[in-house]
């Protein structure tokens, strides 16, 4: 029986922010996308306690609390201390708990803000959080969905590690800074002598077209299927190892993140008809000083609101010649094209000049019922081409896994991959991963391994055929 209560928590105290009570929204924070994060919570845990850590947390994040308004082409976020919801319950539904999860939503588990309520200033609210208990084991999931406005995804995690730790009596991370929001606008006379920024940028230069989303959200929704797949942290340090010992490496220091993310993307360049030709990566502000309108300005790794830019790095190296180093290089290569502080300014200022224009030019983009998640890039993937979209990939800290014996165990190293891939391409790519673990003898008996996802792909094949659609395989993912 499914059981489900929401409170209504505000700010322990009326919140302001440095006596401010608005704050002004540059056209950069003017997203029509949600972030959300779901978290494994330790049973049992205390309904009050709960509650009075978010309104402390809330203290320390007014914006959280506030609403969205406009004034002429002039957007804010006034300062209101509006309560978020917070529902807590159990349901029967084991959503993403179950071992057969197919990456489908549950109501249960799952709830989404109104972003054209919140962007049409009817003082919706920009943040709620729900707790959800599968009766049967216990396993709790907290959701949190937030306003993409408020920041991004690390933002987000900024928000919940200090949650938790309030919640555990436990010093939380450092206070919130609003620095991004603050920014004055980019005194631009002209954008000609901004000629490689340009070229990088170029994405955001063309006019915004709402048929052209929909018509990419729909092509997502009928062709693309969602890959989960759980990979080991033997696996990603085995594969760091081999690209540092690469030869196209000449000794040079990888990262494991670049390593890892180089093997990811030779894996997909090998399912490809055509290849990739341009890597994005979001490059994070966090922890950086940039030269913004003459003057220094820093971002503290506590920066809120959304304090990256997505930057393309063109693929210089013949196909027969990529390898997992070679994109890792690439990938390396294009951050340091922002290392430079004044390089890093005319980015950060062409880039908000750009995305005030995209913006103003179509204010009807926040309803074309684009908040859907899966498109990964900011502004919908609107600027770059399909198969861009389609090959967009997240990865993050690996999922704990059930064991035989019904234990879960987590595997800090391990990582989760998380894209969408046409069916033709997501079985290749799958097979690439499957083959490479059982090179290196790496067990692959779970659920969410690369070998269990393509057995029930290859298994869905014929049915799939006999029925005419892609349903079934779909719901095998």
């Amino acid at each position: 029986m499914d059981s489900f209560e929401t409170y209504q928590v505000a700010p322990e105290q009326p919140t302001s922010l440095a006596n401010r009570q608005s704050i002004p929204l540059p056209a950069c924070h003017l997203d029509p996308e949600l972030v959300v994060n779901s978290f494994t919570v330790p049973r049992p845990f205390d309904v009050d306690r709960l509650r009075s850590a978010l309104a402390r947390t809330l203290q320390l994040f007014p914006l959280h609390c506030g609403v969205v308004a406009r004034d002429g082409d002039s957007w804010s976020i006034k300062l209101v201390n509006e309560p978020v919801h917070l529902t807590v319950g159990s349901t029967d539904e084991p959503g993403p708990f179950a071992d057969s999860w197919d990456g489908k939503l549950h109501a249960d588990y799952y709830e989404e803000l109104d972003c054209e309520a919140i962007c049409g200033g009817s003082g919706t609210p920009l943040f709620l959080a729900r707790v959800t208990t599968w009766a049967r084991t216990g396993q709790t999931a907290l959701f949190c969905c937030a306003w993409h406005g408020l920041g991004d995804a690390l933002a987000s995690m900024h928000l919940a590690k200090t949650w938790s730790a309030i919640y555990q009596n436990k010093a939380p991370p450092d206070p919130p800074t609003f620095s991004k929001f603050l920014l004055p606008e980019p005194q631009m006379q002209t954008i000609s002598s901004y000629g490689f920024e340009r070229e990088r940028l170029s994405y955001l230069s063309v006019d915004v077209d709402p048929g052209f989303y929909d018509s990419r959200k729909r092509q997502m929704d009928d062709e693309a299927l969602r890959l989960d797949i759980d990979l080991p942290g033997t696996f990603v340090d085995q594969l760091w190892a081999l690209v540092k010992e690469s030869p196209e490496m000449n000794g040079s220091i990888v990262g494991r993140a670049d390593a890892f993310s180089g093997y990811l993307i030779a894996a997909l360049q090998d399912c490809f008809e055509a290849p990739v030709e341009t890597l994005y990566q979001l490059v994070s502000l966090r922890g950086r000083t940039a030269v913004y309108n003459g003057k220094d300005v820093s971002f503290p790794y506590s920066t809120q609101g959304n304090a990256f830019i997505l930057w393309p790095t063109p693929v210089t190296t013949p196909r027969s010649e990529q390898t997992p180093g070679t994109f890792a290089q690439n990938l390396y290569r294009g951050r340091s094209e922002l290392s430079n502080k004044n390089r890093l300014g005319r980015a950060i200022m062409l880039a908000d000049y750009l995305w005030a224009r995209a913006e103003f030019k179509s204010p009807n983009r926040r309803s074309a019922g684009l908040n859907d998640a899966d498109f990964g890039f900011p502004l919908q993937s609107g600027h770059i081409d399909w198969d861009a979209t389609e090959k967009f990939i997240q990865v993050w800290k690996a999922n704990p896994l059930e064991q035989d014996d019904g234990s879960w165990i987590r595997d800090p190293r391990g990582l989760h991959v998380l894209l969408r891939l046409k069916p033709e391409h997501a079985f290749g790519f799958l097979e690439r991963l499957r083959l490479d673990m059982d090179r290196l003898s790496l067990d692959q008996r779970y659920p969410s391994s690369p070998a269990a996802i393509a057995r029930r792909i290859r298994e869905s094949v014929s049915h799939d055929a006999r029925q005419g659609g892609m349903e079934k395989t779909k719901s095998l993912l």
